[in-house]
């Protein structure tokens, strides 16, 4: 014979000993599952950001050198034509300058630095590429021109995948980063 309580306590009723049973832990159930699911959820969403930040990290650093990696490829291109006439030397010297003091921290004073630099040596290397132009005695069609740069620098950066290692276990991530960030 069984009889329930207020309290939400069933007592089972035998021949010799009654035991009671909670049934307030069966009506929480729900709540159990309910905040085991979130805090399981909470920490998947933490390792995602985490590796979703490190992977903008890294294209972001890819994008922001590509481009003055290029520069210092073409600045070694143009030595090389000019010769022994030394017409874009001193040009050269001060944008290899303003490249060799690139700091790759990410300090705030560091970033505002960048920006000032990259500024610099974008249009130092605007003036070099004007004076190769005249040089050659080429029209503005024909030769190199900044501009050209930034698009083959863009072209390469939109066809980036993201690629990072998680640490925790060996699994990789790779993600897709076809647009431009």
């Amino acid at each position: 014979m069984c009889s329930a309580t207020i309290m939400g306590q069933l007592k089972l009723e035998s021949s010799d000993t009654m035991t009671p049973v909670d049934l307030d832990a069966l009506l929480e159930l729900e709540d159990e599952y309910y905040q085991k699911g979130l805090e399981e959820g909470s920490a998947e969403n933490v390792q995602h950001n985490y590796l979703e930040g490190k992977q903008y990290g890294l294209q972001v650093g890819f994008q922001r050198y590509l481009l003055l990696g290029q520069i210092s490829g073409l600045l070694d291109v143009l030595e090389v034509l000019d010769g022994d006439k030394k017409v874009f030397a001193k040009k050269i010297e001060s944008v290899r300058a303003l490249l060799s003091g690139l700091k790759m921290d990410n300090e705030d004073s560091s970033v505002a630095d960048f920006e000032d630099r990259f500024i610099k040596i974008k249009n130092k290397f605007r003036t070099i590429l004007l004076l190769l132009q005249k040089q050659l005695k080429a029209g503005p069609d024909n030769t190199l021109s900044l501009a050209a740069v930034e698009r083959v620098s863009l072209s390469i950066a939109e066809e980036l995948k993201g690629y990072v290692e998680d640490e925790s276990d060996t699994s990789d991530v790779l993600q897709d980063q076809t647009k431009n960030w």
